[in-house]
């Protein structure tokens, strides 16, 4: 991918990985996706190409009401079982709304990011690199926790 269009879709990292559809939902993974994340990879090109998220109702009014932009990077590894679920659920809001961005970042790969965000154990997600999100929880808490995050100053 030529520099300006990787700049076009927000991509500053290699390896990268901008999964796309009929538009841009603002799925990407930085790394490259392997063990436990090659399933991760594969659900969001299920997601984006079904183009539903399968949200619960009360997400999806949620995401609806989102009046601001949110940025939900996502730290992960290979090896650990439960960062796919919590994969999904981010990649799940940003395929229902165009207002969500999810940044899955192979933590493996970019330990520059590991020490900025003091990643000590993953799942962890940073919420506009604000306030972290620990661990794969449940879908309405994980959501109502990250747009809580998007009015946080």
């Amino acid at each position: 991918m030529e520099r300006d269009e990787a700049a076009k879709y927000g991509i500053g990292r290699v390896p990268a990985i901008a999964v796309l559809g009929a538009r841009d939902h603002g799925i990407r993974f930085f790394g490259m996706p392997s063990g436990y994340e090659s399933m991760s990879l594969l659900d969001a090109i299920l997601l984006v190409s079904k183009g539903d998220s399968g949200l619960l109702e009360g997400s999806r009014a949620m995401l609806a009401s989102l009046e601001s932009s949110l940025t939900l990077q996502l730290f992960v590894t290979p090896t650990w079982p439960h960062c796919p679920r919590a994969v999904s659920l981010a990649n799940r809001m940003a395929l229902e709304s165009t207002k969500v961005t999810s940044i899955v970042v192979g933590a493996n790969e970019f330990p520059d990011l590991v020490r900025k965000y003091q990643v000590s154990g993953v799942p962890k997600t940073m919420v506009n690199a604000k306030v972290e999100i620990l661990g794969a929880r449940p879908e309405e808490d994980f959501v109502r926790t990250a747009l809580g995050a998007s009015a946080a100053p």
